[in-house]
């Protein structure tokens, strides 16, 4: 399984697999690129406080769907979250940002 913890001023999340170490930080939530501002987010709004939601997350080998909650400030709230990550290199596969 895998576990999530919030770095820095940038509010980067670090994802890793349980047993392994600490790499990154990998972001898996921009609120410019992932429609945070203007929909759930105001500006100048910041995350805080990823939970991986292990029942739910799932790896095929190649890949891995993360569910987990995310905290927002501006409005104060918490959001289900949602990232496919290519294992081999944990960058994200699902970026709403990608061309």
């Amino acid at each position: 399984m895998f576990t999530m913890q919030s770095s820095g001023p940038e509010r980067n999340f670090k994802v890793k697999e349980n047993g392994r170490p600490w790499e990154g930080p990998y972001v898996l939530f921009d609120p410019s690129l992932d429609r945070g501002y203007g929909h759930f987010m105001q500006e100048g709004g910041a995350v805080y406080g990823p939970y991986v939601i292990s029942r739910f997350t799932k790896s095929d080998g190649a890949t891995a769907t993360i569910y987990w909650t995310m905290s927002t400030w501006q409005p104060y709230d918490v959001m289900l979250m949602k990232s496919t990550l290519r294992l081999s290199d944990w960058q994200r596969v699902d970026h709403l940002g990608k061309p």
